[in-house]
């Protein structure tokens, strides 16, 4: 079997196409960062930028924190912490750091919300004023979203990626 310029030149495009959207899909900001690792977390200072309650149910996915670094100054590192409430008793859930580079927007986001036991949650947010605005900060929650309904979203993207990608080289190799 031999390929026509024209098939070449298809799977050359395929082949194109699949590496783009593998190099989106790995690409990350390397000077923006969230650090989990609270033994290492660097001083930043302790005022508070931002103290928050969120209701949260069963429709709730996560809470996020977005430090915006594009917009707004927010030059130095930002601790975040997390409370669980139940009946006025916070308990501690999480607390990391994020910095976002010059030009670039960072986004923490917890999804271990346990909506069987807590209604609410607090977030705080401290660090230096001076070097972070309060605009720069956006808190909130993200609410679970049911997919799947089209046939390249959801859970099964990668099946219909995979059909598309079937369907593409029977096209080429049909002569």
């Amino acid at each position: 079997m031999s390929l026509s310029k024209k098939d070449v030149g298809a799977i050359g495009l395929l082949v194109a196409v699949v590496s783009a959207v593998a190099m989106l899909a790995l690409a990350g900001g390397a000077a923006a960062t969230v650090d989990t690792d609270t033994a290492n977390l660097t001083a930043v200072g302790t005022d508070e930028l931002a103290n928050q309650t969120l209701a949260v149910d069963n429709g709730t996915r996560s809470l996020y924190v977005e430090l915006d670094n594009d917009t707004y100054n927010a030059s130095t590192a930002a601790n975040v912490t997390v409370f669980a409430i139940d009946n006025g008793t916070e308990t501690q859930v999480d607390k990391v750091q994020i910095s976002a580079a010059t030009g670039s927007t960072e986004m923490y986001e917890y999804t271990s919300l346990d909506t069987a036991n807590y209604s609410s949650y607090r977030v705080l947010v401290e660090g230096n004023s001076t070097t972070i605005e309060s605009a720069a900060l956006d808190i909130g929650t993200v609410a679970e979203v049911s997919s799947g309904g089209g046939w390249l979203s959801g859970s099964s993207g990668s099946a219909g990626i995979g059909i598309v990608l079937v369907l593409a080289l029977l096209f080429i190799v049909k002569d």
